[in-house]
């Protein structure tokens, strides 16, 4: 028996020290044995201190509730006890009283083997428990606090199947794309995204679908979170130098031809990793980052940009979204200007749903649950589970030699845009028109979404055949408006000269028999049918600013656009673009109001 003191209650807490067989060591099979697994169902001995059977209530709770984090948080006078549940945080408890707060903490360091002496530096440790027959492991990290250490407990299940990539993903051009990348034989395929985004699960997804072909597969991992079948699993022992380059190095003699490594944290990592690429294994791997373009500029800064553009081939970016709850949602009819702010379709806005959570503060829950009219789905929350969305970008031989020549940022996000890969907001956009989520989990977790759709979108969606023909036709454009500005000029000064000569219609001079020469230097072809404008429109291209604004309306912005050839006519183009949904005008917005819109161009029959 221990005794830990409590000085603030002067009260002193009983607590059984674990066998060390119990104890669930960092790596637990260096020496061929496994760790005594201990039963969190067993009903304590009545010799056993109850701080035991607490800490393992604690623990079950946490599991039943399918709960991914357990957090314990000592306040001045409670120990407040939390579950994250669904990406949701909220009370699995009532707060404790303070004199079990050192008592607690105490237990769960002593299940994992931690020092219990040590109370001012972070410490974290492994533990793997039996619950009703199916091993679990605890990852359990602690960090001082004012009023105590407060211990984080990741709770992560035994799976007997790797998670399956069509169930993880249900938008099937995205998972087309991600099962195209994943059937290469070498290379690099990166999953990027901020931590607790769902990376693991991604990498795990990629490993089930290698594992049906029959290959041998190996992960190294720091630490190994699950164990799987017909896989070799090496975890990272840094205390032993025992490294990921060391590890990677290993395993390319042990003819591997997939191998996930679960990160990279350093620039002596990401080489090892494009070493094994360049010796022809397929690598999955993962970086921690905003997006694919930030992390392709990341590991620019750790290896050599023609190494990095020889060997990766995709990269995957990823985001979870709470799902809202199916039970207790609510209708949620969005104003006007948010729906032209979205720029939705007329399409888009027939076939949406949209819905709001119901989410409950903490005096309406405990009101509920007494009537008992609380949601048991969601217990409150409005959200229930977790949504993925998802964009992937495959390196092309534009994108290849763009990195390879260590093109900035900018310029580089401008040719992955200009690709047309559906963006990483769009595909959550896309979740929320479905009903998956709401607008207003949309917008924590994209914040900037408005500016990217109102400004990246329509970049991304012009193909540069059709980027070249509206510079080709501005340029036309430009040509002709300088050519009846020189003529003007000519028939102003030759007006008096010229006033009778135009009566008569057999003329040389006359309009109808005046030479196309006069305008030889505007250089342009012109055939029957002349393009002319009204003299408003004239005037407004005339001034290259109003010409500007121009071009940026009529710039397309639906992805079915498709090109033309390069002597299309103005009129075409106007055709083309009046399919396109985002440039129609709201009927309700029309109604009463003059007609606005710059006049269209004319095509006539050639009066000269």
């Amino acid at each position: 028996m221990n005794q830990y003191s409590d000085k603030n209650s002067k009260t002193e807490v009983e607590a059984t020290v674990v066998d060390v067989t119990e104890i669930f060591e960092e790596v637990p099979f260096h020496e061929g044995q496994r760790p005594v697994e201990e039963n969190l169902n067993r009903v304590p001995d009545q010799d056993e201190a109850p701080i035991i059977g607490l800490v393992n209530k604690i623990l079950i709770m946490g599991m039943r509730e399918k709960a991914s984090e357990l957090h314990l948080e000592p306040e001045e006078n409670k120990l407040v006890v939390r579950i994250r549940q669904g990406g949701n945080l909220r009370s699995l408890l009532d707060p404790l009283p303070k004199k079990m707060i050192t008592p607690i903490i105490n237990r769960l360091k002593v299940m994992v083997g931690l020092d219990i002496t040590q109370t001012k530096i972070p410490q974290k440790g492994r533990l793997r428990k039996s619950y009703n027959g199916n091993p679990v492991y605890f990852f359990i990290h602690t960090l001082p606090s004012f009023y105590g250490e407060k211990i984080v407990v990741r709770i992560v299940e035994s799976l007997t199947e790797l998670p399956d990539l069509d169930t993880l993903i249900s938008e099937k051009t995205t998972q087309a794309a991600i099962k195209a990348l994943n059937k290469r034989k070498l290379g690099l395929i990166l999953v990027t995204g901020p931590l607790y985004s769902g990376i693991s699960t991604t990498l795990e997804a990629l490993l089930a679908q290698q594992q049906k072909q029959e290959l041998n597969l190996a992960t190294v991992e720091d630490p190994i979170r699950r164990t799987f079948s017909g896989i070799t699993q090496v975890e990272v022992d840094r205390d032993r130098n025992f490294t990921y380059a060391e590890a990677l190095k290993s395993l390319s003699r042990q003819d591997v031809d997939v191998i996930m490594v679960d990160q990279i944290g350093d620039g002596v990592t990401a080489q090892a990793v494009l070493d094994a690429a360049h010796q022809g294994h397929l690598v999955l791997t993962s970086l921690s980052g905003k997006d694919s373009v930030s992390a392709i500029a990341q590991l620019s800064e750790w290896v050599k940009p023609s190494s990095l553009a020889e060997n990766l081939s995709g990269i995957i970016n990823q985001r979870l979204l709470r799902r809202v709850c199916p039970t207790c949602r609510l209708v949620h009819q969005p104003a006007k200007e948010e729906l032209q702010q979205l720029r939705l379709s007329v399409r888009q806005r027939q076939s949406s749903h949209f819905y709001r959570a119901n989410t409950l503060n903490q005096e309406l829950i405990q009101q509920y649950r007494l009537k008992g009219r609380l949601c048991r789905q969601c217990n409150g929350a409005g959200y229930h589970g977790q949504v993925g969305v998802y964009e992937v970008l495959t390196i092309n031989p534009s994108l290849r030699s763009a990195i390879a020549q260590g093109t900035e940022t900018e310029r580089l996000r401008e040719a992955v845009l200009a690709q047309g890969m559906k963006t990483l907001i769009n595909d959550a956009l896309d979740q929320v028109l479905a009903g998956e989520t709401t607008l207003e989990e949309f917008f924590r977790v994209f914040p900037d979404a408005l500016f990217s759709l109102g400004q990246v979108q329509p970049v991304a969606t012009l193909s540069p055949d059709f980027q070249k023909r509206l510079t080709d036709l501005e340029k036309s454009l430009a040509d002709v408006n300088r050519s009846f500005v020189e003529f003007k000029k000519l028939m102003t000064a030759t007006a008096p000269e010229l006033n009778e000569e135009f009566i008569d219609e057999s003329d040389e001079f006359s309009p109808q028999n005046l030479p196309i020469m006069a305008l030889d230097d505007a250089e342009i072809d012109l055939s029957e049918v002349t393009l002319i404008s009204d003299t408003q429109l004239y005037e407004e291209f005339a001034n290259p600013e109003k010409w500007g604004a121009f071009k940026k309306e009529v710039t397309p912005r639906s992805p079915s656009m498709t090109p033309k050839p390069a002597n299309s006519t103005v009129a075409d183009l106007k055709s083309e673009l009046a399919i396109d949904e985002f440039l129609l005008p709201d009927e309700d917005e029309q109604e009463g109001k003059e007609d606005t819109v710059i006049a269209p161009f004319k095509s006539i029959i050639d009066p000269w």
